[in-house]
């Protein structure tokens, strides 16, 4: 789910990491900050360590 506003960049660029150099420099974020703040920083075990 995205905002309306992002849709012309994933059209042309795909769906990018905020760390990539094609991000979007506009992107229009939908969830709460602190919402968004605890998922960037959430530590996922991927079972290599």
């Amino acid at each position: 789910m995205t905002h309306i506003e992002n849709i012309p960049h994933i059209l042309q660029n795909g769906i990018t990491h905020r760390t990539s150099a094609n991000a979007n420099s506009d992107f229009v974020a939908i969830g709460g900050s602190s919402l968004i703040s605890t998922r960037s920083n959430f530590l996922l075990n991927n079972g290599r360590y």
